[in-house]
């Protein structure tokens, strides 16, 4: 009788997981609408469908992100495919490092969804743990958190938490203390700011973020010196 119920509730579950992996499969094609993409089970349900191939579901999800990013032209205050996209890349696969990493510095950078940046970002921090000592570039995670908190946020004292945890971390620069204490105690300087991120697009060898940061470090300069015209500040 035992057997009769598993066997009847794997047929029940056949056409769900044919449909789930015809899903997965079309992610493969490039002429597959955009809009499509917001039809992907949440992470959890590919987990239980996925057969045992997660890893293989999450590389296939998150060179679909990748297109997707490439494919944008502009990006609406309330678009969360690339959110949802990474999410599920994420829980199918919690050690998907780089999906955090392209999280944290896209979803702010080019979405200006700061707060969904932060939830990826915190999602890498709690689901890598004590691996993130173990990566050179774990730092990175926390470091992106305190940076959306200080620079885009306004929250300087949640901004200083995440960078001191960055500091901690292996392979994070070695000014990293002696700075985040430097941004606390000038909440709200733009200067400081902006030495932070200097600092850091001379050490970053990775091309991509690199670009990011100096043009973020434009972007605050601009507006810093139109502030200072504004105020009639010659200094």
């Amino acid at each position: 009788m035992k057997k009769f119920w598993i066997w009847g509730f794997l047929i029940l579950l056949c056409p769900l997981v044919w449909r789930v992996h015809a899903r997965i499969d079309s992610l493969r094609m490039a002429d597959v609408e955009n809009r499509e993409l917001n039809f992907l089970p949440s992470g959890e349900v590919l987990k239980v469908v996925s057969l045992g191939y997660q890893e293989l579901a999450a590389d296939l999800i998150w060179i679909k992100a990748v297109q997707y990013l490439g494919e944008r032209e502009g990006w609406p205050r309330d678009d969360l495919t690339f959110y949802n996209l990474l999410d599920r890349v994420t829980t199918l696969d919690p050690l998907y490092q780089i999906a955090y990493h392209a999280g944290g510095v896209c979803l702010s950078h080019f979405g200006k969804q700061y707060e969904l940046s932060n939830q990826i970002l915190f999602k890498g921090i709690r689901q890598m743990g004590d691996r993130l000592k173990d990566n050179k570039f774990g730092w990175w995670l926390p470091f992106l958190a305190g940076f959306n908190y200080f620079f885009f946020l306004g929250d300087f004292h949640l901004g200083a938490q995440y960078l001191a945890m960055a500091s901690e971390l292996p392979g994070s620069p070695q000014y990293l203390p002696g700075l985040t204490a430097t941004l606390e105690s000038k909440a709200g300087d733009p200067e400081a700011g902006i030495e932070l991120l200097e600092r850091l697009a001379r050490q970053t060898q990775d091309k991509f973020t690199r670009r990011y940061l100096e043009e973020t470090i434009k972007q605050k300069r601009e507006k810093w010196l139109g502030e200072k015209r504004d105020r009639g500040d010659k200094n």
